[in-house]
């Protein structure tokens, strides 16, 4: 949903993302959701096992830039923080 100028207001959508750290295929999916706080009702997911985590980093990056979403994540895992501190939103 956007306001009249166009933008997703800031505040509105946050996620919540479970990565992973390895590269190996194998291994757990990735997974993300975006919720809509003011309806509750979730309005993205993305769920997959790339092959290198950087590829879903970025893409959960991307996704987060089009909601303008917060993201609540798994913090033992640091390979996500440090991808978003690269690459900011």
């Amino acid at each position: 949903k956007k306001n009249n100028a166009g933008e997703v207001e800031w505040g509105r959508y946050i996620a919540g993302t479970d990565p992973v750290d390895d590269d190996d295929y194998e291994g757990s999916m990735q997974s993300s959701f975006i919720m809509d706080l003011f309806t509750e009702q979730i309005v993205a997911e993305y769920t997959a096992r790339t092959y290198h985590v950087e590829d879903y980093w970025e893409n959960l990056r991307l996704g987060l830039m089009a909601y303008s979403a917060q993201c609540n994540y798994e913090s033992q895992k640091k390979g996500l923080y440090g991808h978003f501190k690269q690459t900011p939103l």
